[in-house]
């Protein structure tokens, strides 16, 4: 439907072919440090990219999608939630790929922090992924042309990196780093550019270590961040990268590297995206990775199914900010899902407009590539209800399917229902409000204290519950029962969760009671 290609991941893929023409192969690149945990705000970056290069897949494009580990950059501070602290503080100043890992299971630190990333997004659908190791390039030698050519454009670099910096860029300022051969850290100080032959000096300012370089066959050769950035987009041809609020200021660092790429590396500026932060519900702090504060993807999937990761990213414009929430509202995120998915289906009303945009955000939340949906919904199992259902059988979830078992009738129904009670449970058990838990029949019906008139409107509810009622009857019956006692509605709903759950409230009461069975809720009242 023509309504599908204005959702914002085509409207970017248009752009990119109208920018860099019909290519044979469009290259999408994002990255980076791994620094610490790659956490849900940054992961935005990678999805974003992603959800880009299916939009061009799905016009009959072929996509190279990069994603760079700065995995050559400097430790500069050790983050807080990682052990060993003083071990790593001891390591500061040398590559992250140098640290070892603190966890001991990895070759290294930045090693550890890449696999928990590349382990988890092929459960997202983020398949058609080409990992690149920036240390594996420096060491190898692979940009030392480029290095020489920023040694070379050196003053004109000064000029236009001074546009967009703050403070003045002194004329001992050099465009480069290094790691020195003798302590591995980069704090030096360089001297002494030879242009003919390509040599250049440098002093530790940790060490005392002196050497000279030679530019051409240096493998320790390392491009600070602003020139690091464009001379990879002529490097790899990038033709689409995203970058955060941090990036896309004015003169921030996609600023001062157009005319750095253009003009200094021969490349062309790619088409770019700002993307907006994500935060955990509650927190106001900007996530990262540095700082330990983040809340990583693994956690994420903890508590919503992978299409519905997708979705929350495909929903929202890359710029507009938005919340994970892990509270309460993970119920109300669970019911918008099914209802776009209901409407999606033609199940519930929409007009065409709307229904066409939720297909395409669908298609987006697909795990397979293709975007290919299902032809028949997919089984629901409400998650508030769910919820209440594996209480009622003390987190039982093959039990608790029985419940169920009429409404799976396939393999992805399975799926969908195996995902949504490990994560209903994990919720309940981790971030649910305490007033929204519950256990059945832990204390006997005699321990509650009741007025006579309570005792006569137990009596007359359980000759209710010996008639079968839908919860619409059912909760008629109760209201008029407790109106013909002559009770306050607010106590005697607060007695009938004592008796039954042993609070003063608990999941709405006539669904409850027919969802514990009406047998079950004789026994406890």
């Amino acid at each position: 439907m023509e309504n599908q290609n204005n959702h914002w991941a085509d409207i970017i893929a248009r752009q990119i072919i109208a920018e860099k023409g019909d290519k044979d192969l469009y290259t999408l690149a994002s990255g980076i440090t791994p620094s610490g945990t790659i956490h849900i705000g940054k992961f935005r970056e990678i999805i974003t990219t992603e959800l880009v290069a299916r939009a061009l897949a799905h016009m009959g494009k072929n996509v190279r999608f990069i994603y760079s580990w700065d995995d050559y950059d400097t430790f500069r501070k050790v983050p807080a939630d990682m052990p060993q602290q003083e071990m790593l503080k001891e390591l500061l100043y040398q590559p992250i790929v140098d640290i070892p890992d603190v966890y001991g299971t990895e070759s290294s630190y930045a090693r550890h922090n890449e696999v928990s990333l590349e382990r988890v997004a092929p459960r997202v659908g983020v398949t058609s992924i080409e990992y690149i190791y920036q240390s594996n390039l420096y060491r190898a030698g692979k940009y030392n042309g480029m290095v020489i050519k920023t040694m070379d454009a050196q003053d004109r670099i000064r000029e236009i990196m001074q546009r967009f910096k703050s403070q003045e860029l002194t004329d001992d300022w050099y465009p480069i780093n290094t790691y020195c051969s003798q302590c591995n850290r980069d704090r030096v100080a360089f001297s002494n550019y030879d242009s003919e032959n390509k040599k250049l000096d440098y002093e530790c300012k940790l060490c005392g270590h002196k050497e000279t370089l030679d530019l051409r066959t240096s493998t320790r050769l390392k491009l600070p961040w602003r020139l690091d950035w464009p001379m990879r987009w002529a490097f790899e041809g990038v033709d689409f990268e995203p970058g955060g609020k941090d990036h896309s200021s004015a003169g921030g660092s996609f600023d001062s590297s157009k005319p750095l790429v253009t003009e200094i590396y021969g490349g062309g500026v790619p088409v770019y995206a700002q993307y907006a932060n994500v935060m955990p519900k509650g927190e106001t702090k900007k996530m990262s990775s540095s700082a330990g504060n983040g809340f990583s993807v693994e956690g994420v999937l903890e508590i919503y199914e992978p299409e519905m990761v997708r979705w929350f990213f495909a929903s929202y414009k890359p710029d507009v900010e938005f919340n994970f929430a892990f509270d309460i509202d993970v119920l109300r995120n669970y019911e918008n899902f099914d209802s776009m998915e209901r409407i999606v289906y033609g199940i519930d009303p929409a007009d065409e407009g709307k229904r066409a945009a939720y297909r395409r955000v669908y298609e987006l939340s697909q795990i397979d590539m293709d975007g290919k949906i299902p032809d028949e919904m997919p089984f629901q199992p409400g998650f508030r209800h769910l919820c209440n259902q594996l209480q009622i059988n003390d987190f039982d979830i093959a039990k608790t399917r029985e419940y169920y078992a009429a409404q799976i009738k396939n393999e992805r129904d399975e799926q969908r229902y195996m995902e949504r009670a490990t994560r209903a449970v994990h919720w309940i058990k981790n971030y649910a409000p305490e007033d929204f838990k519950f256990m059945l029949n832990v204390r006997r019906r005699d321990d509650v204290p009741m007025t006579d008139a309570q005792k006569a409107f137990i009596g007359g509810l359980r000759d209710v519950l010996k008639i079968e009622l839908g919860d619409r009857d059912l909760q008629d019956k109760i209201g008029a029962a407790i109106e013909q006692n002559g009770l306050d509605a607010m106590e005697t709903y607060k007695l009938l969760y004592q008796l039954l759950v042993s609070r003063d409230k608990g999941p709405k009461l006539a669904g409850f009671i027919n969802g514990i069975g009406r047998e079950r809720g004789l026994e406890l009242l």
